[in-house]
């Protein structure tokens, strides 16, 4: 089996964002993917998503990026 989907399990893209003046102050931002997909269909999707944060945030700029799960907390 490639991909393990967990009930309640749902995609987040991290990035590592840093200020364009300096590369000493960089922070995590993380982005909900609001459907249940894969690592794979996620870093296929990351590109809009990020250029999309970015333009939110003109003074950042994306250094490194991934796809991983958020598990949901249940009740």
């Amino acid at each position: 089996m490639l991909f393990k989907l967990e009930i309640g399990a749902m995609m987040q893209l991290i990035m590592t964002a840093c200020l364009m003046v300096t590369s000493f102050a960089c922070r995590e931002v993380k982005v909900d993917v609001h459907e249940q997909i894969s690592e794979l269909h996620c870093a296929l999707g990351a590109q809009w998503r990020i250029a999309a944060w970015s333009d939110e945030h003109p003074t950042w700029r994306i250094t490194r990026w991934c796809c991983n799960y958020k598990t949901l907390a249940r009740f």
